[in-house]
C-alpha cells in the first residue's frame, strides 16, 4: 500500500509541474487528471483515517481485556 501511496504522490506532483503546458495544449485533460488526483487523495487519506481508528479500537480493546 505504501508504494502505492508514493506512486500516486509522484503522479499528482508530475500533474502540477506539467499542467501549464497541458493547460495550453489540453485543457480537457488537465481537467480529467486534476478531478482523478484529487479522487485518489480523497481515497487515500479516507483509508488512513480508517486504518488509524481500526488501530485505536484494538488498543481500545486490549486495553478492556486487560481489565477483565
Amino acid at each position: 500500500m505504501k508504494m502505492i501511496v508514493y506512486g500516486l504522490r509522484l503522479v499528482v506532483y508530475l500533474i502540477h509541474f506539467m499542467s501549464i503546458s497541458l493547460w495550453m495544449t489540453h485543457p480537457f485533460t488537465l481537467i480529467a487528471l486534476l478531478v482523478g488526483s484529487g479522487l485518489s487523495y480523497v481515497l487515500i487519506t479516507s483509508y488512513k483515517r480508517r486504518r488509524k481508528e481500526m488501530i485505536c479500537l484494538k488498543d481500545y480493546n486490549s486495553a478492556i481485556d486487560r481489565k477483565l
